[in-house]
């Protein structure tokens, strides 16, 4: 008896049956259907989406007007495809032509074969599908994959030290911010000024204020100070490495091969602490010389990001352009670790050649 992977789950809307070839489909026969003008042995599978609630919602009617009826003539086209020009003229977007009155007709269909999650989630988020079944098992599907892709292959120890400092940081330059405001304003009450608080001191008053101002605003520069200072060296610093690889290469014991092409994650920290997330290709990253840095991000790599984001608005998912990586006291995966040290290494040395 074949292996049939398609048979993972007995329901014919889970997101494992959708994503299955046609051949070794035993579930799917509910909502495949083939085009009439096929007439060659071995059928294309077509997505055909479940009819929508018989309510005149606003969605529907939206999809209506948005999405009017394309129909290519097929009387002046030669009906006697080959196998190849018939899946040229299938494998693109079309309209279910048997049912040319029905309102569910004019929603465009997608093919079953497509292995790309995103193109399908793009087809459910176009038609108005009436019931949540298919949504919640691509959101689920989708949740998994992102979860399981990634494999933890170096974590540093110091990562905690690292937070702590940085919080510390902000926390005396907050109380700083905060004090020198609320003595300047403390100085100038009427009270203050019936205690002769400055006769006390044996001082002026214009020499007591002037030293207590100048103490306050010393100690919130020194504080703004060595918390920029220690953001700009400290948040380089690399707190875990993942590794995107296949879910089949995670549950195996065998290390994933390493490319200049590999994608990986880098956690570091932001001003405030926080956890930032820079996903990039290691021929994304360059060596330095630098004591407190180790790479760089190539600056062809930046413009490309910068100009998609201006002309496409996507968001750019490198993050941080500087990475400190710890490389005595990190632990991980040492061999994983050693081809991207490796990999980069090289890139660097053919740039400067």
């Amino acid at each position: 008896m074949t292996n049939n992977k398609c048979l993972v789950s007995t329901s014919a809307y889970s997101i494992e049956n959708l994503l299955c070839d046609k051949e070794v489909n035993t579930t799917l026969t509910p909502i495949i259907e083939t085009n009439k003008y096929q007439s060659f042995t071995g059928t294309i599978p077509f997505i055909k989406l479940p009819q929508p609630n018989f309510r005149n919602n606003q969605e529907n009617l939206n999809i209506k007007t948005n999405l009017p009826p394309l129909r290519r003539s097929y009387e002046k086209e030669d009906l006697e495809y080959t196998r190849l020009n018939a899946w040229k003229t299938h494998n693109s977007w079309d309209y279910y032509n048997d049912h040319v009155d029905d309102d569910y007709s004019k929603i465009r269909r997608k093919r079953a074969t497509v292995k790309q999650t995103q193109a399908l989630q793009k087809v459910f988020e176009m038609t108005a599908f009436p019931s949540t079944i298919l949504r919640e098992n691509l959101a689920r599907y989708l949740e998994k994959q992102t979860s399981e892709n990634k494999k933890l292959v170096y974590n540093s120890p110091n990562a905690g030290l690292i937070k702590l400092v940085k919080k510390f940081s902000l926390t005396t330059l907050g109380i700083s911010a905060v004090s020198t405001p609320a003595v300047m304003f403390f100085w100038q009450l009427p009270a203050v000024q019936a205690a002769d608080m400055s006769g006390t001191m044996f001082m002026g008053e214009s020499l007591t204020r002037f030293v207590v101002l100048q103490m306050a605003m010393t100690a919130m520069m020194a504080s703004a100070c060595s918390t920029g200072a220690l953001s700009f060296l400290l948040s380089p610093y690399i707190n875990s490495i993942y590794v995107h690889t296949p879910q089949r290469l995670i549950q195996s014991d065998k290390s994933p091969p390493i490319s200049p092409n590999t994608l990986i994650s880098i956690d570091t920290l932001d001003f405030l602490a926080r956890r930032k997330t820079t996903t990039l290709h290691v021929k994304d990253l360059l060596p330095t010389n630098s004591s407190v840095l180790t790479w760089t991000v190539n600056k062809q790599t930046l413009k490309k990001q910068y100009a998609l984001e201006q002309m496409k608005g996507i968001k750019p998912k490198i993050k941080q352009d500087r990475f400190w990586l710890d490389q005595r006291n990190g632990t991980g995966d040492r061999d994983i670790m050693s081809s991207i040290l490796r990999i980069v290494h090289e890139q660097g040395r053919q740039r400067f050649l």
